[in-house]
């Protein structure tokens, strides 16, 4: 711990980072607020893993198989070694594959995730049916504090109060201009484009800020890899309303995340955020009792909870580590068919530029649906064989 705080002091106080430098930085940020949210480091399980008799070089692989974003070796090496297959951090190893394994991996949220689904099935399962209002309020208005380097504005080193307030809804609600007048709405995120055409900027007028995230509610897609985007936009001050096609599932994620991170950061909140599953817990419950459906996307909870655990932030190296096997070939897919769609789509003269984006999140979206049709061989990339049949399909899509 002495050594994790030392690295995120000198981190903390150099203006610029080296290459490599950020990388560790953050790596070292989630080992303290896993620390801290566990009470003092894993508890490591008795006779499953002798991991102290392992190798260097074989932790790091047994790492890679929970985690498989590219690690460098180069991160686990002590400062100044030269061999670095020789000299590799075993203890940093260690700590990074026990986390990882009771904390930050799939079967690991998973586990701990189950009483908590089961709790919001039960309790969604005792409404009535079109329970709940379409337009939900997730933070009341009040005047909520922000930290400076969440803000685009502010002065560095002094907390931010900024009055704003945060509802969800599904695309019907969203359109309903009148509706949306009462709640005095002055911001729209729009998480689903790609099926909510009919709105936009001229659809809510000059005094209404729009934003689009062109997400997918799919098992492989890391959702909160636009939390950043969305919390900017959201906390800017007024009432904003999050929206996708039916308010279940992608902009339900990230209204939850913003909630859980502003009563994280609120003083005089009244509801225990003491642990990481506590938090999401009560977010989640906050949703549940006034909408019918929330959050039914398995990946996007454990994104959640895993967000929770790291500190309420989330990192780009996080990317995947949530992921199960099968989700993890799935993203790779998709990334495929992303590269394909674009080559096609801007190699296309007749096609306007102001729609190549929307062409192509539309081929890529559609043909990892059609991938899961597929019998024998769906979403496997393992191979330079495989790896073009599957960008075949994508070019024959």
């Amino acid at each position: 711990l002495d050594q994790i705080s030392s690295r995120v002091e000198m981190a903390s106080g150099e203006e610029t980072l080296e290459d490599g430098e950020e990388e560790q930085a953050q790596r070292a940020e989630m080992l303290m607020a896993a620390y801290s949210s566990h009470g003092g480091g894993p508890q490591k399980r008795k006779a499953e893993l002798p991991v102290g008799k392992l190798g260097p070089r074989a932790l790091l692989g047994k790492l890679r198989r929970l985690d498989p974003d590219p690690m460098n070796q180069e991160t686990y090496a002590p400062e100044g070694a030269n061999e670095l297959d020789k000299d590799l951090d075993t203890n940093a190893l260690e700590e990074d594959f026990e986390l990882t394994r009771q904390h930050f991996c799939a079967e690991a949220l998973d586990k701990a995730l189950g009483p908590l689904r089961e709790e919001i099935r039960q309790l969604q399962a005792s409404m009535k049916p079109d329970a709940g209002s379409r337009l939900v309020e997730i933070v009341p208005s009040s005047s909520w504090p922000i930290e400076p380097d969440m803000l685009q504005d502010g002065e560095d080193g002094v907390t931010t109060s900024v009055e704003l307030s945060i509802f969800l809804s599904d695309a019907a609600a969203a359109r309903d201009l009148r509706q949306l007048k009462l709640a005095g709405i002055r911001r729209v995120l729009n998480c689903s484009p790609q099926t909510v055409r009919d709105t936009g900027p001229s659809f809510y007028g000059p005094s209404v800020e729009y934003l689009e995230l062109w997400q997918d509610d799919m098992p492989d897609y890391c959702v909160l890899n636009d939390f950043d985007a969305a919390w900017t936009f959201a906390t800017a001050g007024g009432a904003c309303l999050m929206h996708c096609e039916q308010g279940v599932n992608r902009s339900c994620a990230l209204a939850l995340a913003v909630r859980m991170k502003l009563l994280q950061l609120s003083e005089n909140n009244e509801e225990d955020l003491g642990a990481p599953m506590e938090a999401l817990r009560a977010a989640w419950r906050h949703v549940a009792v006034r909408k019918q459906r929330v959050l039914t996307n398995p990946s996007f909870q454990r994104q959640l909870l895993l967000f929770a655990r790291v500190g309420f932030r989330w990192f780009p190296s996080l990317s995947s580590v949530w992921c199960t096997p099968q989700e993890r070939r799935m993203a790779r897919f998709r990334a495929v068919a992303e590269q394909v769609a674009k080559r096609s789509v801007c190699g296309w003269a007749a096609m306007p530029h102001s729609s190549w984006w929307r062409a192509i999140v539309f081929i890529r979206d559609s043909v990892v649906r059609a991938e899961q049709k597929v019998q024998s061989g769906a979403f496997d990339m393992g191979t330079e064989r495989a790896m073009r049949q599957a960008q075949q399909r994508v070019q024959d899509f």
